[in-house]
């Protein structure tokens, strides 16, 4: 008996980790930065591998999902996010460290 294998390689673009680090209670944007998205091109969001839909009223995305806005920031925010080009699969990840607040028990918002 003979098997034969057909391997297709996939390759899939995958850029450097930035890591972000803000303070609690504070306003941050985070933005899909893929190089070479097309303008009118989509993207998913994943936090910690898994897909990220937001049900908070405090976070919402910008146009084509291409950011992520955060107001306030809280600790459970932080984690590993990963935008994700639904056209060529591409992705980019980002660490998102949330340290105490700038001013203790005041809430900017």
């Amino acid at each position: 008996m003979s098997i034969d294998l057909f391997l297709e390689h996939v390759t899939v673009g995958v850029t450097e980790r930035q890591v972000s680090r803000r303070p609690a209670n504070s306003a941050f944007m985070m933005k899909c930065m893929i190089p070479g998205l097309a303008p009118d091109e989509r993207v998913v969001w994943l936090k910690e591998q898994q897909v990220f839909d937001p049900i908070a009223d405090r976070m919402r995305f910008g146009p084509l999902g291409r950011t992520i806005a955060f107001l306030p920031l809280r600790p459970e925010d932080a984690g590993y996010y990963t935008c994700v080009s639904e056209l060529t699969g591409t992705t980019l990840s980002q660490v998102l460290e949330v340290g105490p607040p700038l001013y203790p028990g005041k809430l900017p918002f």
